[in-house]
């Protein structure tokens, strides 16, 4: 049994005042301080309001406007202001730190952009504590800046994330200021200015600060408007760069299939449409020539360690023997991550070609390359070798323009799950599963399994790691799951699972991968089965397969090859599909 926690609101706050108001105060007694605070949130009750207006004026007359230079102490001072927001205190004017933010505004712009950064946070925290910190001037200037010359170190990535979720509490918040920005006269931007603000949502706002929030969906109509309007505007550059930001987002945050044909109706076909029309400009002429040499390319947007990679390769191992010249041509998407050399050097043992599309451009500037550049690139190498069959399996902005230009006599398109990819220049489909669903388009479906050693990699070791993790789980109980992105799991899944916990007490639900975790956590909680919905993070298949009893499919999306790596783990492992 826990010991109860005596705790005084009234003593806590006057010795915290008494404190500050000295000189001996530390970076430790802040820190505890804070931790006290999130832990029973007596600053966000009325009945104290008097007490923290006195806590916080002391707080920012002896501590932070003195301080103001020292901005290493930023982190701690961002959750005394985010602090001070919660608990709906309004101080009385400062002078002094009026005259700092007026200073502050006045030597932004002879600075260098990490200098910049750090004046526009220890600006707004100091704009907290005298006044409402004006968030959307905070977001219209950072998102100028080059988020590449901010940092110094990724632990300062990730305190910067943790800063604008102490500005803008929820992903709505965020994207409701980032709306104000993404007009459409952001289209007129310069290129640089046009990158910026955009990698700061996909490189900071999705991947740290609101991981992968359903939120960013927000955003969309926004951006596609800034797309069409850069395709009015015939600039070529913003046109092929934002297509990866809006895929990206977009993409990972669809269910069913007719999202995926709305985002192909909305930037997919349009943007196939841009390249057609303007090939001429670019000087760029269709392939006509027919092959001789049985030359086949796929087009991957990375080789990493998922399950469409896993299948190209049990593929090209499949076909090591046939009488065909094999290419695998990677887009090498770094805003992603690069591919494995575990995995590059498994094609080139198959007697593959490898080839790296981010090698063949001028990558010197880092995440700043130009895309409509790259994909040229990627086109004249692939004429180069004289491919004669092109496959290409995603939707990045490679897939379109080899296509729709006409870079090989024959262009596939192999379906690994988004049933309603369209472009211009593709003359058939292939799938290798059939999950039932009929569109207007005709696949060719073929058997692909597998390789054992993808299926059962390291059995022992993983079975293993298996066991450490079911120690650690309710003893006798029946672990249900899934096992891919936690985007996956709609609404109608959960209450279906919560339905299923509910009825069998013995049950609990592993929800194993990553991406929106708080977000689904708050779904669960309001199911009634938080305790008993559990979420794992990024999984290893091949270690939760033994985990996991029974698995139950999620819909209205289903899962891809992660069900059969699970099928492969015994004959006791059954999948039940839900819908």
């Amino acid at each position: 049994m826990l010991m109860e926690i005596s705790f005084n609101p009234e003593e806590h706050v006057n010795s915290y005042t008494a404190l500050f108001s000295g000189k001996q105060v530390t970076l430790d007694s802040l820190r505890r301080f804070i931790d006290t605070e999130n832990r029973f949130g007596t600053h966000t009750d009325k009945k104290y309001i008097q007490q923290y207006g006195q806590l916080f004026r002391t707080l920012r007359d002896n501590l932070i406007v003195p301080n103001y230079e020292k901005f290493n102490l930023l982190p701690v001072f961002e959750e005394l202001a985010a602090l001070m927001r919660r608990s709906g205190t309004v101080l009385p004017p400062n002078p002094q730190g009026r005259q700092i933010i007026d200073g502050f505004k006045n030597s932004y712009d002879s600075n260098e952009p990490y200098w910049k950064l750090q004046l526009l946070r220890m600006e707004t925290v100091l704009s907290s504590f005298c006044a409402e910190a004006d968030r959307n001037y905070f977001l219209n200037k950072v998102l100028l800046l080059r988020s590449v010359d901010c940092f110094r170190s990724l632990e300062e990535v990730r305190l910067f994330a943790q800063c604008l979720r102490m500005l803008f509490p929820t992903p709505t918040e965020f994207m409701t200021a980032a709306l104000k920005i993404f007009t459409p006269d952001y289209a007129k931007r310069g290129i640089t200015e046009f990158k910026a603000g955009l990698m700061w949502i996909t490189e900071i706002s999705w991947t740290l600060a609101y991981k992968e929030a359903k939120e960013h969906m927000m955003l969309m109509d926004s951006w596609i408007s800034i797309f069409h309007e850069c395709i009015r505007l015939k600039n070529d550059e913003a046109v092929f760069y934002m297509h990866f930001p809006l895929s990206h987002v977009y993409l990972n945050n669809c269910h069913t299939q007719p999202e995926f044909k709305e985002f192909n109706d909305r930037v997919e076909i349009p943007f196939s449409d841009y390249i057609q029309q303007n090939m001429d400009r670019w000087n760029i002429k269709p392939v006509t020539k027919q092959n001789e040499k049985k030359r086949i390319g796929f087009v991957y947007d990375r080789l990493a360690g998922s399950s469409p990679v896993k299948l190209l390769l049990s593929l090209l191992h499949y076909m090591k023997n046939e009488p065909y010249e094999l290419f695998v041509y990677d887009m090498a998407y770094i805003e992603k991550a690069v591919s494995r050399k575990e995995y590059i050097d498994e094609v080139l043992s198959a007697g593959a070609k490898y080839v790296n599309n981010h090698e063949l451009t001028d990558s010197a500037n880092g995440h700043y390359y130009s895309h409509f550049e790259k994909n040229k690139a990627l086109r004249k190498k692939v004429i180069e070798d004289e491919i004669d069959v092109l496959i290409v399996t995603s939707n990045k902005s490679q897939a379109a323009f080899l296509c729709a230009t006409r870079t090989a006599p024959q262009q596939i398109f192999w379906d690994h799950g988004n049933h309603e990819y369209d472009v211009a220049g593709l003359d058939s489909r292939i799938c290798h599963f059939d999950d039932g669903y009929r569109n207007g388009f005709e696949f060719q479906r073929f058997d692909l399994k597998m390789l054992p050693k993808y299926l059962n990699e390291d059995e022992q070791m993983k079975k293993a790691a298996a066991a450490e993790i079911k120690k650690n789980l309710p003893p006798h109980s029946v672990v249900l799951g899934s096992i891919g992105r936690i985007m996956k799991l709609s609404d109608e899944y959960m209450e279906m699972v919560a339905d299923i916990l509910k009825a069998n007490p013995d049950t609990i639900y592993l929800a194993c991968g990553d991406g929106p975790i708080e977000e689904k956590k708050a779904k669960a909680r309001a199911l009634g089965v938080a305790d008993r919905f559990i979420f794992t993070g990024w999984a290893d298949a091949h270690v939760y397969g033994h985990v996991i009893d029974i698995y139950l499919n999620t819909f209205p999306l289903v899962g891809g090859e992660s069900v059969n790596e699970f099928v492969s783990k015994g004959e006791n492992k059954y999948v039940v599909t839900l819908y």
